[in-house]
């Protein structure tokens, strides 16, 4: 599953504060495996597993950041969110927790946000649900 495709400055961007398992990151085509602490950069492209999670806190001179998933494309502006697959690889959810907004598009159609504790699920092959408050 791939998590993130960076796009934004040269220097580094954010930094992995937490993880589990085994995720990685590509960069200049090589893939290592993420240790603690590792800093992320534009065009990385982090890769994640099955068991694998991660925290990314990101430099607060970057207000923007894409998350691209095989379900959709996660855009964040100066938000904390929570992203993830809680059902399976053919559900992703989306919460905003705290910020400015997230707007989650596909091929289908998007859907944006700008209220903390409001989501949105999407499904193969669908577009993004209606927001809605609560859990995503």
């Amino acid at each position: 599953m791939h998590l993130a495709d960076v796009t934004a400055f040269s220097r580094s961007i954010d930094i992995v504060t937490r993880l589990e398992g085994y995720p990685e990151v590509t960069r200049k085509d090589r893939t290592y495996i993420l240790a603690n602490q590792p800093r992320l950069y534009p065009e990385d492209s982090i890769h994640t597993n099955k068991g694998s999670r991660l925290v990314i806190t990101m430099n607060t001179s970057q207000p923007r950041f894409e998350m691209r998933t095989p379900l959709a494309v996660i855009g964040v502006r100066s938000t904390d969110f929570w992203s993830g697959y809680l059902f399976g690889d053919n559900t992703l959810d989306v919460a905003m927790v705290l910020g400015k907004g997230i707007c989650v598009e596909n091929a289908r159609d998007s859907v944006d946000f700008i209220t903390d504790g409001w989501g949105t699920t999407v499904t193969w092959n669908s577009a993004p649900q209606p927001q809605r408050s609560g859990p995503a």
